[in-house]
């Protein structure tokens, strides 16, 4: 008897379907549940999880493509919050002040102005 099963490498991205022999031939990154999958391999990522009545397969393919989407979209967000924490500090200063500030963090390169940042907001921060 053969076990259709879908394949995933060891971070978990979509290699393919196999049939296998037997089920001594299973291994971790196989998922025998999974006995057929129409998705394009190489493009989508097994997200794990707990295995209910509405999820008998323990997980489910995520689309690579969006993940990076939200990932971009995430990192542009927290890009703005450190942006309006900054302003927000800046105008709470003197105006003398905050224009010694502000051309104090002009001079720094991209590399100290983000390590800066992260210093000051206490975050990532992707540069100026």
């Amino acid at each position: 008897m053969t076990i259709r099963a879908a394949r995933i490498d060891a971070n978990g991205v979509y290699l393919g379907m196999e049939e296998l022999a037997s089920e001594e031939e299973l291994t971790p990154l196989h998922l025998p549940k999974l006995g057929e999958c129409d998705n394009p391999p190489g493009e989508y990522l097994w997200i794990p999880e707990p295995i209910t009545a509405a999820n008998p397969h323990g997980g489910a393919f995520q689309s690579i493509a969006w993940l990076n989407y939200l990932q971009a979209i995430a990192a542009k967000e927290e890009e703005v919050r450190i942006r309006r924490a900054e302003r927000q500090r800046l105008r709470a200063m003197p105006i003398d002040q905050a224009r010694a500030e502000r051309a104090r963090l002009k001079a720094l390169s991209p590399a100290e102005h983000q390590a800066e940042m992260e210093r000051l907001h206490g975050t990532k921060a992707s540069g100026r």
